[in-house]
């Protein structure tokens, strides 16, 4: 079993510092309009596999340094990881480029991350 973030949206009417505990944030909080069609895309078109119809994931793999199965919907991206964070990084970064507000969840420590604070957490040792 990998390591488990979700890529998720903000509404716009709120500000937030990053990073963000979970109890900070309410269902009020959450946009549900993430562009996944237009991600997996930018997920295929970049080498990745469909991993599964039923669950609409794609799976990436990174040469030998693992991979990450992406779980979309409209509400949130699930991301099952076995890969560097600078490839999660990526990701979440091209997803931004499709939609504003876009944060990371890590359910481990409970804390949202924009890509400030999720580069502080991995710092460039582990990017």
């Amino acid at each position: 079993m990998g390591y488990n973030n979700t890529f998720f949206a903000f509404n716009e009417n709120r500000v937030h510092h990053f990073p963000l505990d979970h109890t900070a944030v309410f269902d009020a909080d959450f946009r549900h309009d993430l562009p996944w069609p237009q991600f997996k895309t930018w997920l295929l078109d970049r080498g990745g596999k469909i991993r599964s119809h039923e669950d609409d994931s794609v799976e990436m793999e990174y040469l030998d340094r693992g991979s990450i199965t992406f779980r979309g919907g409209r509400e949130c991206i699930g991301l099952d990881i076995h890969a560097p964070w600078n490839e999660v990084l990526d990701a979440f970064l091209a997803l931004k480029e499709l939609t504003q507000n876009v944060v990371i969840f890590d359910p481990q420590t409970g804390m949202f991350h924009d890509e400030t604070s999720f580069r502080a957490r991995f710092d460039s040792t582990h990017l």
